[in-house]
């Protein structure tokens, strides 16, 4: 009896059932096990080492809303139900949360990764210098070209570690190994041509000699031709590869326009397009040594020098038109170049 003279009634304590209690234990076993498992796959170390800590909070907000539910309705049956349905939502809260945490930074690795290997790859293309070579139409080794496969690989794990934008680098990696594809034979054929010993006249010893060196000069044109076309549709295809990417529409247009200014399509084909008057030239020349064969012979400094005073000076004439072609070509050429050097001075800023 109180001092009120009231009885207190008697004090009870909530039972859980033995089969909520196999299941709450049953439960965390199973969620504490699922997450051990995807954190040591995932190599989260520091999650491991408190992980057990963290689900043991949980056990405190089933407990108390349990415990009211009891005394609120002085029914057993309703603490127990609490017990379970709060078991099931706090540890799958929980569970749910920590997966994600565990993915947020396997992401977050992963990207970092991927970022590391990309700066890597243009760092060894800056070392080559090899976008700079095959706008120029330069040669590039087998290992230069093989890196074109390194960063179409890169900038596919940059883009899968959640970065979309750099989709566009894995259009612009096929475009520079679709380049790269005819860029070889082009540089074969025109490297080919010069090491035969071009238009010099003590390389040609017969008529045959000549021919071989049409031939030769045949390919070139060739190449040259398949070059500068597949750098014009180059163009659209990036357009259309950056559309089927998923991009918006304003990071299309921004990232197609970059794509633009470094590749520099149109002072390319025109520059491949003075090559083709240089070659044409070329023609002209060993077209008239071919077809007066006998009527020249080689001056000892790679000039041929005519019996006619009148061949002899159609001959000068055409080496004159050659040296026409052959500035304008520098000049374009030397403006690429100008380019391509104001272009990486911008981004060196940046």
């Amino acid at each position: 009896m109180t001092i009120f003279g009231r009885h207190r009634g008697q004090q009870r304590r909530l039972k859980l059932h033995p089969a909520v209690a196999v299941y709450v234990v049953s439960y965390f076993v199973l969620v504490f096990g699922a997450l051990f498992v995807i954190a040591v796959w995932r190599e989260q170390d520091d999650l491991l080492d408190n992980l057990f800590v963290q689900l043991a909070f949980p056990g405190v907000a089933i407990a108390l809303p349990t415990y009211v539910v009891w005394r609120l309705s002085r029914s057993e049956k309703a603490g127990n139900i609490t017990c379970v349905v709060m078991t099931t939502l706090m540890y799958s809260c929980v569970g749910f949360g920590i997966i994600a945490a565990i993915n947020s930074k396997s992401r977050q690795a992963e990207q970092q990764a991927a970022l590391e290997r990309y700066e890597r790859v243009i760092e060894g293309f800056q070392q080559e210098d090899l976008l700079n070579r095959m706008i120029a139409g330069q040669d590039i080794s087998e290992e230069a070209f093989a890196r074109l496969d390194e960063f179409a690989e890169a900038a596919e794990a940059l883009a899968k570690s959640g970065d979309q934008e750099m989709r566009y680098l894995m259009v612009v990696a096929d475009a520079l190994r679709q380049i790269g594809s005819v860029l070889v034979p082009y540089r074969y054929a025109t490297r080919t041509y010069e090491e035969a010993g071009t238009l010099n006249a003590n390389t040609l010893q017969s008529r045959e000699d000549i021919e071989q060196r049409i031939a030769l000069l045949d390919a070139c044109e060739r190449e040259c031709k398949v070059y500068y076309q597949e750098i014009e549709k180059i163009d659209a295809q990036v357009l259309a590869g950056l559309k089927g990417h998923g991009l918006t529409p304003t990071q299309v247009r921004r990232l197609h326009a970059s794509w633009q200014d470094g590749w520099q399509t149109g002072q390319q084909v025109a520059l491949r397009k003075k090559e083709l008057l240089v070659y044409n030239e070329h023609r002209d020349v060993l077209v008239m040594l071919r077809d007066h064969w006998g009527a020249w012979q080689s001056d000892g400094d790679g000039y041929a020098l005519f019996e006619s005073p009148l061949m002899e000076d159609a001959y000068q004439d055409q080496l004159n038109q050659l040296a026409d072609s052959e500035d304008e070509y520098e000049l374009a050429y030397r403006e690429l170049g100008y380019q391509l050097k104001k272009i990486h001075e911008q981004q060196q800023a940046q």
